[in-house]
């Protein structure tokens, strides 16, 4: 018992080396790619990096990424937020939100039209591989809203779960903006 309990502790210690080694070889540093698609029909193609994501259409630009739900009451509350954001800094910055509470295509469409959206809106069925991806990479459980903010440089500046102050947010943005 005491053998078969040895060679098990070292396949798993070698297992481990093993896959570190492999993580740091060339064929593993490329990046990951997610195409995901708004409800409006644009395209948005978004590459996983190690310290981040990079969004071509949004290069030089501040990214947040939002991951929300209709039915989530934070959530909505954070809508008129960033609708305000965009409205006064949308040279500068992009917001892709991402629904994760599977609201159909065109119910999701609809809540958006009702509301004003000025930004990017992507379903749970058009994000899920990406949806997955953050989890993993962010180790975040799924709690929305959860927001990610990425600098113009495609690095990961910081991620938050619940509701973050709108004015938190600008000054957040204004100081990225400003580098």
């Amino acid at each position: 018992m005491k053998r078969l309990f040895s060679m098990l502790l070292i396949a798993l210690l070698a297992s481990s080396f093993a896959f570190g080694e492999q993580a740091k070889t060339p064929q593993n540093a490329q990046k990951d790619i997610f195409n995901l698609t708004t409800i409006t029909g644009k395209k948005i193609k978004i590459y996983g990096t190690v310290k981040g994501m990079e969004v071509p259409q949004y290069k030089g630009k501040v990214l947040l990424i939002e991951f929300w739900g209709t039915h989530c009451p934070p959530c909505r509350k954070s809508i008129p937020h960033y609708i305000n954001i965009m409205k006064n800094y949308s040279k500068d910055v992009a917001l892709i939100a991402i629904e994760a509470q599977n609201t159909p295509k065109g119910s999701l469409a609809d809540f958006a039209k009702s509301r004003g959206i000025n930004y990017d809106v992507v379903s749970t069925q058009d994000g899920n591989d990406f949806i997955e991806y953050v989890a993993q990479r962010a180790r975040w459980n799924g709690s929305i809203p959860f927001l990610i903010i990425v600098d113009k440089k495609g690095e990961v500046v910081t991620m938050q779960v619940g509701l973050v102050p709108e004015a938190n947010i600008i000054k957040v943005l204004k100081q990225l903006i400003a580098k």
